[in-house]
């Protein structure tokens, strides 16, 4: 159960192009004011659904290819239960949620049922979020999240990742009900472990509110990675936080470069760094100028704060934007929840696509721009 009538170099391009000509049709809904009209929101929920299922089957359905990352790698393990006759036995361990999940599959399914129920759980697990916390209005939100340059490379790639990511957000959105919230929470842990720095973040968040602390400590990750960036990076390592995670001390201290597909520099990314700011300035402008006093608004921002600070402490470390992307997923939250739950100016919708805008600019910079040249 694949897609076979296209070549695999073309699954991406057509996730970007799409994703273009959605923005630039919502851009033009924002420029002609009509993006909050009944009758538009309605038919843009209607393109919400089409792209969540689109995409969901484009990924789920995709080929076993090199083209897709560790896609190849993920198979590689599949493909080995299978051939030894794996019989399914629950596992307790790290990342429990999607090694059951994939053991699960192995013993009585196929890779392309594993594809398709982590592309349930990426894109439409990230719908219901979103859906739950904007309603109606959830449409420009999950668009934003949808032009956010890493996404397809985490529902294909970083799959671990992109699934806790999601189930994460999820966990958020559901807040009102604590119980379910910190089960999802958990649950994002058991996809990629790496998530258990965000629900600290979360944690910290929620009874330490003052975000222009964070906006200063923010600031503060910054000096320091520049002043004192390896040293910190082999403290990190030596502390042995993830002591049992010779890939995350390997990623910090450089030693995990050598025998990898893809050889990266250890570098301070001011690139990457410009990207995070859009952060930071939504939300000191949103809550320290507009005075935006959200609750969950806040508590989202001051996690962004938090564990972006973190990623900037150890950017030299090598592939840093697996790192990244664990603040990074929560940026397209930051960006749309306010103009989607208040209305700032009297060409409010404008604003709202120029916000889009920025951040798709980053997806057509690194995925379209680059990829021509």
């Amino acid at each position: 159960m694949e897609i076979t009538f296209l070549e695999p170099y073309m699954f991406s391009r057509i996730y970007y192009y799409m994703v273009m000509v959605f923005v630039i049709l919502t851009v033009y809904q924002c420029h002609t004011q009509q993006i909050l009209r009944p009758d538009v929101e309605a038919l843009n929920g209607s393109f919400g659904v089409f792209l969540t299922v689109f995409f969901i089957l484009l990924m789920g359905l995709r080929p076993v290819d090199w083209r897709f990352g560790d896609t190849i790698n993920y198979s590689k393990g599949f493909f080995a239960l299978q051939e030894r006759g794996y019989v399914f036995e629950p596992f307790f361990g790290r990342e429990w949620a999607y090694t059951n999940l994939s053991n699960f599959c192995a013993s009585y399914a196929d890779i392309h049922v594993l594809f398709l129920i982590n592309a349930v759980i990426y894109v439409g697990g990230l719908w219901l979020a979103i859906r739950i916390i904007f309603g109606q209005h959830y449409y420009v939100p999950f668009l934003v999240f949808l032009s956010m340059f890493t996404f397809w490379t985490y529902g294909v790639n970083g799959i671990r990742n992109g699934l806790g990511a999601s189930v994460f957000i999820l966990a958020l959105a559901n807040i009102n009900r604590p119980g379910l919230a910190m089960l999802l929470a958990f649950c994002s842990t058991g996809f990629h472990k790496s998530m258990w720095l965000v629900v600290g973040a979360a944690v910290i968040a929620w009874y330490i509110k003052n975000s222009y602390l964070y906006i200063v400590g923010w600031f503060l990750s910054i000096i320091l990675s520049l002043t004192m960036g390896m040293t910190l990076q082999n403290m990190i390592s030596g502390l042995g936080i993830m002591q049992d995670d010779e890939r995350f001390n390997g990623y910090l201290t450089g030693t995990n470069q050598v025998g990898e597909i893809v050889q990266t520099t250890m570098e301070f990314r001011w690139d990457f760094v410009l990207f995070s700011a859009l952060g930071i300035a939504f939300g000191w402008y949103f809550i320290i100028k507009r005075k935006f006093k959200d609750e969950f608004y806040i508590w989202v921002f001051n996690i962004y704060c938090l564990a972006n600070a973190f990623w900037i402490i150890v950017i030299r470390a090598t592939y840093s934007n697996r790192i990244a992307q664990i603040s990074w997923f929560i940026l397209p939250l930051v960006m749309s929840y306010p103009t989607s739950k208040k209305r700032f100016w009297t060409d409010h919708e404008k604003y709202m696509g120029y916000a889009i805008i920025i951040m798709y600019s980053f997806n057509f910079y690194y995925n379209i721009i680059r990829f021509q040249s």
